[in-house]
């Protein structure tokens, strides 16, 4: 298994990370609408296993993004629940 599994899936509900959220139609909540595209995979010099570097198209209101790059993302949470941890 690589290091760097896609954190999303189709349907996921996130919000831009970041001020790129402020100037977005409803504050940047979105949701995935693509399968996770591999941008590229690197294997750094001191690591074992590559790190692989996702995207995804996300529909935020009317507007389509593609190719946003994962850690342009967050996951929208329910914060009622918690994990045992």
């Amino acid at each position: 298994m690589n290091y760097g599994d896609p954190k999303f899936s189709i349907g996921d509900l996130v919000m831009f990370d970041g001020d790129i959220a402020k100037d977005m139609p409803i504050g940047g909540l979105g949701i995935i609408i693509s399968a996770p595209t591999l941008m590229f995979s690197h294997k750094w010099p001191n690591e074992e296993f590559h790190e692989n570097f996702w995207s995804y198209n996300v529909k935020v209101g009317t507007a389509l993004f593609k190719m946003v790059p994962e850690t342009f993302l967050r996951r929208l949470k329910d914060e009622d629940k918690t994990e045992d941890t």
